[in-house]
């Protein structure tokens, strides 16, 4: 079941939690762009996808916590267990690993890696 728009749009995110949890500080507003690209379905993930891509394609700290957002909404979805959205955000995120792994350094990468393995935490 699809939560009520409102609830979709205005979803905010406990940054001080993960922060207990991780170590890492979430410094974009990913999470809660993403929240409100759910409100409009598929659509609306995968255009703010090649929206925040096109914008931030060039910045690896970004695009690093893009993909570690990316992540938290697939295991968000999938409790909730709305698959269009899972297909959704696992098509994105297959772009967004590509991508990095096409473009990214070994120091990128190695940035990378450390933003991602906060999933493991959360």
């Amino acid at each position: 079941m699809v939560e009520n728009t409102f609830e979709m749009i205005f979803k905010t995110l406990d940054r001080d939690e993960i922060y207990k949890k991780t170590g890492y500080r979430i410094f974009t507003t990913f999470y809660e762009d993403f929240s409100i690209a759910d409100a409009f379905g598929t659509k609306g993930i995968l255009e703010t996808y090649q929206r925040a891509k096109r914008e931030w394609k060039h910045d690896y700290k970004y695009m690093s916590e893009m993909a570690l957002i990316i992540g938290m909404k697939i295991s968000e979805w999938s409790v909730k267990r709305n698959m269009d959205y899972v297909n959704a955000y696992c098509e994105v995120i297959e772009d967004l690993r590509g991508y990095i792994f096409r473009n990214f350094t070994y120091k990128q990468l190695d940035y990378f890696y450390g933003v991602v393995d906060c999933l493991e935490k959360i």
